[in-house]
Order: structure tokens, then C-alpha cells, then sequence
């Protein structure tokens, strides 16, 4: 068995032997190097002095240059020059080695956003799958006694339970390694950014139209009746019918919105907003009072949302347009009547070996929204009765 001195010999000759060949492949390649630079350097590029396998060849330099890169990447120097039927228009046959020159900035579309997740409540939660909520459906009994009758039992208060559950909403864009490698913007960043704004968009139709089957359940698609807040059951909104199939009656249509507005109760009233799409704002925009003024008051100052009645307007493009029986517009307060429960945030996994040679953005959220008080929004109705 060798000793200890032997095994540190045998190992300190290897290295040495490792480093001299390593050093001798660095000068030849150094030296073959500056030799094809010399080449590529004379008048018209051409190579003409250079014969593979004993034929001669004449290479532009633009090509040997596109070897060059590919060799600096790769490290295949056995076939540097070996260039025949390569082309930039397919990336296999030599179009990865391309590089054109791409701008700074990505102009990026603009997309119609959802306001639902700033006007309700957001609850981050930080475990757990679900959120609970007790809410108050009835309330207690009291009665009034002379000084001797009798204090009989009252009514207790009733309480119901608000369940949200989280759910999933994911992507999985790919982009090649060259973009992300060439690229004189970050692409990384730019998606990202990109997938946050699917995103919101995505859970922002939820808020407003999600069936609540693997999604977040949306506003206008709750159980709704023509009923006041006392005869109505817990679980159904209240709608009012504007008088006409898919418009405003054509005799006083302004005063559909005095009456749901009416229809709010007072502790709702102060954070109250209206809530409609852009083609049914443009309609409500004409209405005017009997005295001839209009009812809706134009921002006059930047960032501030525009007025109806007193109230903001949130303008959400996913409410329905204006149909027969469509609830195309909502009035209320949505912080205290929408819930939505967030948990962690949007999680990105960048995954550069399942298909290469692209990278997989992974990414996913888990977000939840329901109604949580029954009460506190009303809803018009685009229909003659009903």
C-alpha cells in the first residue's frame, strides 16, 4: 500500500503534468487565434491561403467571425471553419450565431385594468387556505317593560360564517436563453412586470364575473331580487330595475340612480362609489337633471376619479354592458361588502433546464374574493321588471 509522502507525490506530478498541457493548449490556441485575426484583416476579408482538408476555400469574414462566437460559446474549435450551408434565417443553421441591434425599451400595449382590488378590502393572509369570516345576520330583540311586567326572553343575535377559499392562478411563459443572453434590456424584469399585469387583469375579471369554481367569486353573479334588506335573504343583493330592456327609461332615465342610491343604507354612504364599464359611463355621462345640469362631474384635479351623485366612479371594464337584464352598473361600499385575501403574493420560478434551450417563467398566486355583506352593494338592473 502506498504511504501518505507517495499519495502527495503522485498527486503533485499530476497537477503538474495537468498544468504544462493545460499551458501548451492556451499558447497554441492564442496562436491560432492571432493568426486568423491577421487573415481576416487584409483587404477585401478573404481568406484565400486557407485550404481544409487540402482544398482550397475562400470564407468571408463575416462567417469566420460567426465561428469565432460560436467557438467562444461552445468551445468547439474541431469544426471552426467547417461553415457550409449556414444561414441567419434558421436558427439551427447558423442564426443563433446573429446579432441585430434591438432597442433599449419594449413599447408595451396598454391593457384595460380592473379597480376592484382598490376599492375592497385586502386581507394578506399569512397561512392557511381559506379565510373565515363571522358576520352578523341577525340581530338581537329588545323590548320595551313597565316598572312590574314581567322580562321575558328575547331574541339572541344570529351570526353567519364567510368562507373564502384561495385559489390558484399560474403561467408558464417561455423565452429562449439567446434573448435573455443578447438582449439590451432586461427580459427577466420585462416579464416579470408582464405577468403581474396578466395577472391583475385576470383576477380583476374574477372580482367581477368569477363563477367561484376555481377562481374567486365575482359581484355580479350573486343570486339578486328586487327586495329590501329586511325581506331579502342573506346571500342575494338587491337589484332595482331601470324601467326599459338594456337602457334607461326614456322619461326621467336619471332617476334610476337617485333611487338605488337611495336604496343604500346610510352607515354604507360615505364610502360609497359607482362601479361600471366605459360604454355604460359614456351613456350615464348624458343624463342630466330636470333643471338641465349633468349629473356627472368631471375630475379637476389629476388622479382623483370623476363623479356621480357625490360619489367616485370606479371604472371596471369587466361589468356588463348595458343589455336586457344586465346589472351593468353597481353602487356601493365595497370595501365593507367585497373581501379579497391575498396569501404570499405572486412567486416566480425561472427553470433553465426542463426545455432548453428556453428558460420556463414559472409563476403562480393564490388569491381568493367573495361578497362578505349582502348589504352594502346594489346593483341596476337593465330590465322592465323582474
Amino acid at each position: 500500500m502506498n504511504t501518505i509522502a507517495e499519495i502527495a507525490e503522485e498527486v503533485s506530478q499530476a497537477v503538474t503534468e495537468l498544468k504544462s498541457n493545460t499551458s501548451t493548449q492556451l499558447t497554441a490556441l492564442a496562436k491560432r487565434l492571432d493568426d486568423f485575426e491577421r487573415r481576416a484583416a487584409r483587404p477585401g476579408g478573404a481568406w484565400s491561403d486557407f485550404k481544409p482538408g487540402g482544398a482550397s476555400e475562400t470564407l468571408a469574414s463575416a462567417e469566420v467571425n460567426a465561428a469565432l462566437k460560436r467557438f467562444m460559446r461552445t468551445g468547439d474549435n474541431g469544426h471552426l471553419l467547417e461553415l457550409k450551408g449556414m444561414a441567419v434565417g434558421s436558427d439551427p443553421d447558423g442564426g443563433y450565431l446573429s446579432f441585430p441591434v434591438i432597442g433599449p425599451a419594449i413599447v408595451n400595449r396598454v391593457r384595460e385594468m380592473s379597480p376592484v382590488r382598490q376599492v375592497a378590502r385586502v386581507i394578506a393572509l399569512p397561512s392557511g387556505d381559506a379565510y373565515e369570516e363571522p358576520r352578523e345576520a341577525g340581530e338581537a330583540a329588545a323590548t320595551w317593560s313597565g316598572e312590574q311586567d314581567p322580562r321575558g326572553e328575547t331574541q339572541a343575535p344570529t351570526l353567519n360564517m364567510t368562507r373564502i377559499p384561495l385559489e390558484e392562478l399560474t403561467a408558464n411563459p417561455r423565452v429562449t436563453q439567446k434573448l435573455v443572453d443578447t438582449a439590451s434590456f432586461d427580459v427577466a424584469a420585462w416579464l416579470t412586470e408582464r405577468l403581474a399585469d396578466r395577472f391583475a387583469r385576470a383576477e380583476g375579471t374574477a372580482f367581477v364575473t368569477g363563477n367561484g369554481v376555481g377562481r374567486p367569486r365575482g359581484i355580479v353573479t350573486y343570486a339578486t331580487a328586487a327586495t329590501g334588506d329586511a325581506a331579502r335573504p342573506w346571500g342575494t343583493l338587491e337589484h332595482f330595475n331601470t324601467g326599459a330592456a338594456g337602457a334607461f327609461a326614456s322619461s326621467n332615465p336619471a332617476d334610476v340612480l337617485f333611487e338605488l342610491q337611495a336604496r343604500l343604507k346610510t352607515g354604507y354612504r360615505p364610502n360609497a362609489a359607482w362601479m361600471m364599464n366605459r360604454r355604460t359611463a359614456a351613456k350615464v355621462r348624458q343624463l342630466k337633471s330636470l333643471q338641465g345640469d349633468y349629473l356627472w362631474a368631471p375630475s379637476v384635479q389629476d388622479g382623483q376619479p370623476d363623479r356621480l351623485l357625490g360619489h367616485p366612479v370606479a371604472l371596471a371594464e369587466d361589468m356588463p354592458d348595458m343589455a336586457d337584464g344586465a346589472l351593468s352598473i353597481a353602487f356601493g361600499d365595497f370595501r365593507a361588502g367585497y373581501t379579497i385575501v391575498d396569501r404570499l403574493g405572486m412567486r416566480l420560478l425561472a427553470d433553465p433546464f426542463t426545455s432548453k434551450p428556453h428558460i420556463c417563467m414559472f409563476a403562480y398566486k393564490r388569491v381568493g374574493g367573495a361578497v362578505v355583506d349582502f348589504e352594502a352593494i346594489k346593483l341596476l338592473r337593465f330590465s322592465l321588471s323582474g
